[in-house]
This record gives C-alpha cells, sequence and structure tokens, in this order.
C-alpha cells in the first residue's frame, strides 16, 4: 500500500535487548516515514519517541508463545498495510521469512507482497548462516579466511594457532573466539558446542515451518588474519546495491571481536565492489552491514560476515556522505535515489552507549561525534536507566 503523504514503516524486534534498530525511527522520521514498531515491553526499540504506533508481542520463551508471536505480527501487518517492514535483528530475520512463507500459505497477498518487498526472498540459508554464506562466496571469488572445518572434527596442530572459533549463526560478537592454544580451543569447542545447541532448539528457530538444523551447522574453525576489522553498512534493493560506505572499525569492545565501539570513514572502493557482488549474489533486499578485515602486512581485503539487518551505524550515513535512510525513504516513494553524494574520509564517530561502557573517560568522548540521541528523549531515558548513565539535554 502506497501513502502519498508519509510511507508508513514497520520497524519489527524480537530481541528486547538489541540497541541498534532503535537508532533507526529518529532518522526514517525526519525523510519523512511514519514509523510502527512491533517489539517487546521494555525494549530499546518500544522506548524511541519517535514511534508513532507501537505494538507489544510477548517474550518468545516457549514454542507455543513463539507461534502465538507470528501469527500477531501477521495479523499487524494485515491489518495495518505498509510500505515495507524492517527486521531489527537475526532472530527476526528468521521470523520474517516464516511469517512470508505462512502469509502465502494463507494466501494473505497484502502480507506477503510488502514482506516480498522488503526482505531478501532467495538464497535465505546463504544469507543467514555463516557458512552457507561463505560457500557463496567462494562461488563468485570473493576472498574469506580459510575455512579448516568442523571443531568437533578437526584438530589443529601446534603451528596453526591462533585460530578463530566461530558459531555458524552468531552476531555482535557473541559466538566468536579467538584461542591461541590446544586448551583454549578445546575450551572454545566445548563452550560453542553448547551454544550451537542452544541456538539450535530456541524458540524462535521452531516458529511454523523453520527446520530447526537447515540454517544451522556446527561451530567451525578458521584461520585467524591479523588485520584491522572494517565494514560496509548499505541499502540495498533486489540485487542491487542503492548505497553503502566504509567504517573501520577503531574501538572495540570487549577487544577484537565485540561490537564496535568507535568507528572512522574511509574510502575503499574494493569493498563497495565486493559489496556489489554479495548483494547481487543473494539478491539481497533491505539494511545490511558486511564485515571485513584488513590484513595488517599485504593489505588484502578478507569478508567475514553480512549481517542481514540495521547496524548501529546504519542511520549515520548522513554524516559519511551516503544516507541510507534517505534513500530507503526515496525507494518507499517508489521515486529514483538521490544522486551518490560524495564519500567523506576520517569522520571519527563514537557509538552511544557503546564508547562510554568500553572507557568512560575516552578521549573519543571529545576527540570525536558522540552519536548521542539528543533529540529522541525516550530513547535516552530508557539507555541511562538501563546501562546507569546520565546523560541529560543540558550535556548537549
Amino acid at each position: 500500500m502506497s501513502h502519498e503523504a508519509r510511507p508508513r514503516i514497520v520497524l519489527v524486534s524480537l530481541r528486547k535487548e538489541w540497541l541498534g534498530i532503535s537508532r533507526l525511527p529518529e532518522s526514517l522520521s525526519e525523510n519523512g516515514l511514519e514509523i510502527v514498531a512491533i517489539c517487546q515491553k521494555g525494549s530499546f526499540l518500544g522506548e524511541s519517541s519517535y514511534i508513532d504506533k507501537l505494538h507489544f508481542i510477548p517474550p518468545p520463551k516457549l514454542k507455543a508463545y513463539t507461534r502465538l508471536i507470528g501469527i500477531k505480527i501477521l495479523s499487524i501487518l494485515h491489518k495495518e498495510p505498509c510500505d515495507r517492514v524492517i527486521p531489527g535483528d537475526e532472530d527476526t530475520v528468521y521470523a520474517l521469512y516464516d511469517v512470508m512463507k505462512l502469509a502465502k500459505t494463507l494466501k494473505i497477498r497484502n502480507v506477503q507482497k510488502v514482506l516480498e518487498a522488503s526482505i531478501s526472498s532467495t538464497n535465505t540459508d546463504h544469507i543467514i548462516n555463516k557458512y552457507k554464506f561463505f560457500s557463496l562466496l567462494q562461488e563468485v571469488s570473493v576472498p574469506i579466511p580459510a575455512q579448516l572445518g568442523q571443531i568437533d572434527v578437526y584438530k589443529p596442530q601446534k603451528d596453526e594457532f591462533p585460530l578463530v572459533v566461530k558459531d555458524s549463526y552468531s552476531s555482535g560478537g557473541s559466538g566468536v573466539s579467538i584461542v591461541y592454544s590446544q586448551s583454549e580451543f578445546h575450551d572454545a569447542s566445548v563452550r560453542n558446542e553448547k551454544s550451537w545447541i542452544r541456538k539450535s532448539l530456541s524458540p524462535i528457530k521452531c516458529l511454523f515451518f523453520y527446520d530447526i538444523f537447515s540454517f544451522n551447522s556446527k561451530p567451525r574453525a578458521e584461520k585467524y588474519i591479523d588485520g584491522d576489522i572494517s565494514m560496509y553498512p548499505f541499502l540495498a534493493e533486489k540485487g542491487e546495491l542503492i548505497g553503502g560506505f566504509s567504517v573501520r572499525k577503531a574501538e572495540t569492545f570487549p577487544k577484537n571481536i565485540g561490537p564496535s565501539t568507535v568507528i572512522e570513514s574511509f574510502i575503499c572502493p574494493d569493498m563497495e565492489e565486493y559489496a556489489k557482488v554479495i548483494v547481487e549474489k543473494t539478491r539481497f533486499t533491505g539494511f545490511g552491514s558486511i564485515d571485513f578485515i584488513v590484513e595488517r602486512v599485504s593489505k588484502r581485503i578478507y569478508v567475514i560476515e553480512l549481517n542481514p539487518r540495521p547496524v548501529p551505524a546504519s542511520h549515520l550515513g548522513s554524516i559519511f556522505g551516503s544516507d541510507l535512510c534517505k534513500l530507503f525513504s526515496s525507494l518507499c516513494r517508489h521515486q529514483e535515489p538521490s544522486p551518490k553524494k560524495e564519500l567523506k574520509e576520517n569522520i571519527r564517530v563514537s557509538l552511544f552507549p557503546n564508547e562510554v561502557l568500553r572507557d568512560k573517560n575516552s578521549n573519543n568522548l571529545v576527540d570525536a561525534i558522540h552519536d548521542v540521541p539528543w533529540n529522541d528523549e525516550g530513547l535516552l531515558r530508557k539507555i541511562n536507566n538501563t546501562y546507569g548513565l546520565s546523560f541529560t539535554l543540558e550535556d548537549n
């Protein structure tokens, strides 16, 4: 359904603690979009002052409740026609795929149509499962770290350390370990094996037609690459890259494997080209981000992850020269996206509250742009209360 004045966008997030999606409402609203949110009570997304209409869903603790969540999402989308749906986290990506299948089965055409326009409807397992994603990249000669095998069968030699042990389903730095010895490899293997079992049997993955083992494979070991982590947040439409920008992860927390706390823009044509190839191969639609590692000595670029949803930097495109939210607004209005602006280098941003939590005395809080949601009073209050902070409008 098209709304000439204000296209209606539905943001869906099943993860109560997920912060990244909560930064989109302000940017989307400023670009003339009506914002509807579907989330749990007490979530960061639900506290944003830029939400025009809010629907709460119960926490997905039991399989029966999880099915009710999916049905409720289907019902909301059916009763309140919208132009696009944005998933806020990986669990929601899972859920929306299944809601789309259910809508197709029940012939609820308006929901089926909007979800087909909003999320990638092909190669879904290659988007979610990290190792199937790697297999896809090998088909198009995109460089990835050397894959060494599943942790339950791979026997590393002493000279192979350090290694990376990674879940096939992980996000925000979870499910990733850098190990430096046989004992650390064993501990990480046990820990990740338990994590794999828990995630495979989680209620989210029992939604409707979802086969709990179709997207998950056991954790694997891969070659460790000494280098700098970067990412390329982007917007895509049916396999076409619409916009994006490259940023280095100048600081992370926890160190090396955790989420970004400070990012710095730079221009890297190779990352953009790899992003175009990946988006086209996966027929990607919506907000996403690709993580890269740039090897310290050779400067060779490797792809290490695809995040099929907005990341905490997605709303910052206007600062870096590729305003993803403005481009998204144009797509919702069926308008040609604005001509690409010149990307900006060496702009450093401290992500809030990540950098404060890493180091409350960090120079980056003064020397870099501090991305505090000063204009979103509800979200700022929620973040303050959650993390014991005391940022107020007077501090701006």
